[in-house]
């Protein structure tokens, strides 16, 4: 097959995970042997500084087409036309120099409402794969259903990276997702347990933007909680954004600087360092559409504590760690004292086997790569 992958971005040095996970995508369909061209289309806001227009240059032996096109607070309707016009551009480039494609795979509705329309003309079926947080909450995706039934019912295929998401776009659209695993960078995240000495601390690790959806302050509160029964214990919180300073002054105000440690923003070999450091990961997410942070974690071999909030629920089990509820901090106190307790019963070889198995470019890229061309038969 000739696939273009449509990403909203691509990872730079500046912006290091802007797209990371769709340029992981086009890596391991590169990797199954199918021709693959990487195209951006950047429309983030002028502050995030970039140079404006369309650019060519290829990465790890793949072709990466750039449209930036920075915007500022412009209506949406603007901002979709523009996009619009900006894959129309990128699409001709494309075709021009590396021929027609066989399918366009593109990441996300929002990205993938710029794609349908130049599909259409050029009589190329697209398909989508959804990820996005937002349509795992009903207060948030309930606005996007117009965009959501326009994109999934024009696309060829559409894929989930859960259950749980394969259900909120059913519920939303009547459009039935193929599930498939989100990638995980398995050469970055392996199992390489760090040395420990005894009577070292307990190392809990978490990960992700600091945002509400992300559980920060539940998690703090149930390590509070950790810390009144041991004090053999700490926590290291790494990631950046709007909430980073409210975590920072509950951790101060729970009197636990002592035990906490925020890094901010991190690169994936900084986690995947520090989870070969640490003894579990622990994470008390509202929302997810897969959890990419827990499956990085059990590569590592690290055994997890997850909330039941949607995507984790599809590849976690009691083999790896345990489940909690969303915001029961009681709940998620205990599992952590149980884990500290019993960390032995974790076979972290076998959780790192499992997870290279299923989670891996070659795994995915394999099963992407078996949809899209069931996507072409059927076209």
């Amino acid at each position: 097959m000739y696939i273009l992958e449509v990403s909203y971005g691509c990872p730079s040095e500046k912006y290091p995970s802007n797209g990371n996970f769709q340029l992981d995508q086009a890596k391991a369909l590169f990797g199954c042997g199918n021709k693959v061209v990487f195209a951006a289309l950047d429309m983030r806001s002028f502050r995030r500084w970039r140079r404006w227009g369309l650019s060519c240059r290829t990465q790890d032996g793949i072709p990466v087409y750039e449209y930036n096109f920075p915007m500022g607070p412009f209506a949406e309707t603007l901002r979709r036309r523009l996009a619009a016009h900006g894959f129309e551009k990128l699409l001709a480039r494309v075709i021009r120099e590396h021929g027609r494609p066989n399918i366009v795979h593109v990441h996300f509705a929002d990205t993938a409402a710029a794609v349908v329309e130049a599909c259409r003309r050029r009589n190329i079926p697209f398909a989508v794969t959804e990820h996005a947080s937002s349509l795992m909450d009903d207060a948030t995706a309930a606005p996007q259903k117009a965009l959501m039934e326009h994109v999934y019912k024009n696309a060829a295929c559409v894929i989930a990276v859960s259950p749980a998401l394969a259900a909120q776009i059913k519920k939303y659209t009547g459009v039935e997702a193929v599930v498939v695993d989100d990638i995980v960078d398995t050469d970055t995240f392996r199992f390489e347990p760090a040395a420990r000495m005894d009577g070292a601390p307990f190392r809990f690790v978490s990960a992700g933007h600091a945002e509400r959806r992300k559980g920060f302050d539940a998690l703090a509160e149930a390590f509070a909680r950790v810390c009144a029964v041991r004090d053999d214990c700490e926590l290291a919180i790494m990631g950046d954004g709007a909430e980073l300073e409210n975590i920072k002054r509950q951790i101060t105000a729970l009197g636990l600087t002592d035990k906490v440690c925020c890094t901010g923003y991190f690169r994936r070999s900084e986690f995947a360092l520090k989870l070969n450091e640490s003894d579990c990961f622990v994470l008390a997410s509202r929302h997810e559409t897969f959890g990419v942070v827990y499956a990085e974690a059990m590569c590592c071999g690290v055994p997890v504590i997850a909330t039941r909030c949607g995507g984790t629920e599809g590849f976690i089990g009691a083999e790896d760690g345990l489940m909690v509820d969303v915001d029961d901090v009681g709940g998620l106190a205990e599992a952590m004292l149980d884990v500290c307790g019993n960390v032995q019963r974790y076979d972290k070889a076998a959780i790192a086997r499992r997870a290279r198995e299923r989670f891996s470019p070659d795994a995915v890229g394999a099963r992407i790569a078996q949809m899209l061309e069931n996507t072409l038969r059927r076209s």
